[in-house]
Order: C-alpha cells, then structure tokens, then sequence
C-alpha cells in the first residue's frame, strides 16, 4: 500500500531520482509525494502537483531492482484511488519519446497523447509526449 512520505523516506527516492535520471521534485513546496515500501526499503514513488481540478504527474519512479514486478502499475493504481476524492479533472505527464516503457504503462491507465513538446529534454535532446488522463 502506498503512503505519504516520511523524513525517513526522502534520501531513498533522491536516490532513486539520480538513479532513474529524473529530476529531483520531491522537496518543491506544492509538491506530493506516496511511496510503496517493503521492510523499510522504498520499491517505488509518486510524485505530483496539483492545482485546483488538474495535476501534473512530476514523476513516477521504481527500485531498478523492482522494475518489471508491476510495481508501477500498482502504485498508479493506487494513486488514482487517491485522487478519486479530490476533484481532479485532468492529470498531465511528460514523458521521453523513447521511453516506450512508461508511455505503456500510461496507456494502459488511460492517458492520450496530448502534444508533442519539441526538443523539451536536454542531454540528450529528446521530444517530450505529453500526455493527459480525464476524468468523466
């Protein structure tokens, strides 16, 4: 089950943030953050900001370790069921282009394509698909 971060879990998801090459998103103000955790290891995050009926998906991560057990899918799974009571309208990820792995993983929860945001990432320069989830 995932649940809110604790002091105890930051240094874990830093870790896996540099690890996974996300930026780090877990210290910004606004931002929220559930991890799934299995004796006192941190397996995978969420992280998100969301502003009044929209949240923007900052990063979803998993242990490398764990990757490929539907960790991810569980954690998304989960965290759906959390914006389920907070009016949410629509959710919006960026993604890699050639990260077929987590566009899957969104398709198979629902998300679209939105647009293509050109040359969005750097080192290397890559296009970042947006997606977007609504509800109905």
């Amino acid at each position: 089950m995932i649940k809110p971060i604790r002091d105890s879990h930051k240094e874990m998801v830093g870790s896996l943030e540099k690890e996974l090459h996300l930026a780090s998103c877990i210290d910004f103000p606004q931002a929220k953050t559930v991890v799934l955790e299995e004796d006192n290891h941190v397996l995978g995050f969420i992280t998100w900001i969301q502003s009044d009926d929209e949240v923007e998906l900052l990063n979803l991560g998993v242990n490398p370790n764990h990757q490929g057990h539907g960790i991810g899918s569980q954690i998304l799974k989960e965290w759906f069921n959390i914006l389920a009571d907070s009016q949410v309208k629509h959710i919006f990820v960026e993604v890699r282009e050639s990260n077929a792995i987590a566009i899957h993983l969104y398709n198979k929860y629902g998300f679209k394509l939105n647009r293509t945001r050109l040359n969005y990432y750097q080192n290397p320069s890559e296009n970042a698909l947006e997606m977007r989830f609504d509800y109905e």
